[in-house]
């Protein structure tokens, strides 16, 4: 309890020429012992039986993290899916929603498509995924455009209960 706790909205620190890390600290009382020392709010893990891999992640205002990846698991954990395992499509997306104290699943979906690459989300809790697709399965909805003449990029707004889609295209 006497130890003060200062968190750093960013990290300032540099190498110096003797090879050693220094750290910017605001000012603090001196007479106290200063801690430099990293503090994690939770750890979990996120996958199925089959290979998992994370490619995208981000936080919202309360702290939910927002993942996205591909995944070959049937067996991923889902939460209110907006879709189910695809057998024949041999990866898929995956979305996941995890609570602030990344104890829960808010919600976790997989999504036709071969890869996500990225997520973004708004301040209703909309979650964007960007991504890869490269079959006709991408479900579309209020598309810019319909046709798939190949490899395509897909963008694909996922409602904030994650069990529905806003538009996909």
């Amino acid at each position: 309890d006497d130890i003060p706790y200062f968190p750093m909205t960013r990290m300032e620190y540099f190498i110096n020429n003797e090879n050693e890390i220094e750290f910017l600290i605001n000012e603090y009382n001196k007479s106290l012992p200063l801690v430099i020392d990293p503090t994690i709010s939770y750890a979990t893990y996120l996958g199925g039986s089959a290979a998992d891999e994370a490619l995208d992640i981000v936080v919202d205002d309360t702290g939910s993290a927002y993942i996205t990846g591909v995944t070959s698991s049937s067996d991923f954990p889902t939460e209110n899916p907006y879709q189910g395992f695809d057998p024949s499509a041999g990866q898929m997306v995956f979305v996941t929603k995890l609570s602030p104290t990344g104890d829960s699943a808010i919600y976790s979906t997989y999504f036709s498509a071969q890869v996500g690459n990225g997520i973004a989300v708004d301040n209703t809790g909309s979650a964007y995924i960007v991504g890869e697709v490269d079959n006709s399965v991408l479900p579309t909805l209020n598309p810019y455009q319909t046709d798939q003449p190949g490899r395509d990029a897909f963008l694909t707004k996922l409602s904030p209960s994650g069990n529905s889609l806003v538009y996909s295209t």
